[in-house]
């Protein structure tokens, strides 16, 4: 793990897929986190850590996953953001939302459906 962890401390660049809740695959959600997802109204997740509407992250009790930490992907100048096409609108937006994505990598009529849905008071 310590290798990792300096692997993720030099890097410059990180690229990954803004998700939706509920996952397809599931990245192991109800052992890490039970209802606290469902309750706490999560719509997004970046890696498989998941936020809320207003990007802020929802923690659970039990959370076993090894991924970058936040601390460390808050401190990489290139972080990409990809959006698939049929991505939850919300979610996107809550990854936005998070902060730490820098670039994005989005189709014109979903980037159109986030500004429009943002505009629309999901504030």
């Amino acid at each position: 793990y310590q290798e990792i962890l300096e692997r993720w401390r030099k890097s410059d660049t990180a690229i990954m897929t803004l998700g939706s809740f509920p996952l397809v695959p599931d990245h192991g959600t109800a052992l890490r986190f039970g209802k606290k997802l469902t309750q706490e109204k999560a719509v997004g997740s970046l890696l498989s850590y998941f936020f809320n509407l207003q990007g802020e992250q929802i923690q659970g009790d039990d959370d076993y996953a090894i991924q970058i930490p936040l601390r460390l992907l808050s401190r990489i100048k290139h972080v990409i953001g990809i959006v698939p096409l049929e991505a939850n609108i919300s979610a996107v937006i809550s990854c936005l939302r998070t902060g730490y994505i820098r670039h994005l990598v989005i189709a014109e009529q979903t980037a159109e459906e986030v500004i429009n849905q943002d505009e629309k008071g999901t504030r």
